[in-house]
């Protein structure tokens, strides 16, 4: 009996040894700038916190520090990407579940519960700072998308997961592919989050300079509850457009927002004139300044 728990000890202890190897092993093959690799300095980025207290409770002031490793990025480019992944995916690691069991222990003492919190806060900032850093590298992290749409379908990485579509969102309309196949692959729980990744996407689209991203965004939009109102002029000028499909489609969206959306222009208007004739005369010179500039937006609607 004494002979093979020996024997397990030998097993446990070698396979110990050997993950340690081939962590270490990994590590020194990281890409470096300044000596340090990318783990490194977004440990440097991550925010230097003061403490202090009032008749209130305990409050912090964070100061980041972000310069250096911008720099970093700058020189590095697409060669921090896996660095940046492999932050991610270790991101939910043992080390991670032991601490949020410890918070979360009914049987361990306040000061174990603390240290746990205040590490689980550090690896989520580094998750944060990790998915900002892959935003950064814009075009020159296009090959991470694969990588990040894993971590965010992967059930066992759920702080991973919204770094990760945080980061995918950064991509714009490049990544909806990823994030929609997320939509089916992801555990049903976080696919919430992806739409709502999805949806900022397609709000950000509606500024953009390129006039077909625009309309695609707005008739993505329009297929949601409660759209922003900017899709409507959007829509309309879809209507110029020579294709009649496009036209057919950006009709449909019309004839679904359209009647919810224009009573609350008219009521607004409404609502403007009454405050017109306020006794408060900054209150009278804001509303006429709005009440002008719709009179001057429809004249030049006028043909």
């Amino acid at each position: 009996m004494k002979l093979s728990r020996d024997k397990w000890i030998v097993v446990i202890a070698f396979a110990i040894a050997t993950g340690g190897a081939l962590w270490l092993s990994q590590r020194s093959k990281e890409p470096r700038y300044q000596g340090k690799t990318v783990r490194q300095w977004i440990k440097i980025a991550r925010p230097c916190k003061t403490y202090y207290t009032n008749s209130q409770g305990v409050f912090y002031t964070a100061d980041y520090n972000h310069k250096e490793l911008l720099r970093m990025l700058d020189t590095m480019g697409s060669n921090a990407g896996p660095s940046l992944i492999q932050i991610l995916d270790e991101g939910d690691s043992l080390m991670i579940d032991l601490k949020r069991m410890i918070a979360r222990s009914k049987w361990a003492t306040d000061s174990m519960k603390s240290a746990a919190s205040a590490g689980l806060g550090d690896s989520l900032e580094t998750l944060m700072i990790t998915s900002h850093t892959i935003r950064y590298l814009g075009s020159n992290a296009v090959q991470l998308i694969p990588d990040l749409e894993r971590i965010t379908c992967d059930s066992r990485k759920p702080s991973a997961a919204f770094a990760a579509a945080g980061a995918l969102k950064g991509f714009g309309f490049q990544a909806l592919p990823a994030l929609h196949r997320s939509l089916t692959n992801a555990p049903s729980a976080r696919q919430p989050m992806v739409s709502g990744m999805i949806q900022n996407i397609y709000r950000e689209a509606l500024r953009s300079d390129d006039a077909r991203n625009r309309e695609d965004a707005a008739l993505a939009l329009s297929e949601y509850p409660k759209p922003p109102f900017e899709i409507i002029s959007v829509l309309l000028d879809i209507l110029e457009s020579p294709d009649p499909n496009r036209q057919k489609q950006s009709l449909n969206a019309l004839a679904i927002h359209l009647p919810t959306m224009a009573p609350l222009l008219v009521a607004a208007r409404k609502a403007v004139t009454r405050m017109a004739a306020s006794e408060d005369p900054e209150i009278r010179r804001l509303a006429n300044k709005i009440l002008a500039d719709l009179r001057h937006h429809e004249s030049k609607q006028k043909p």
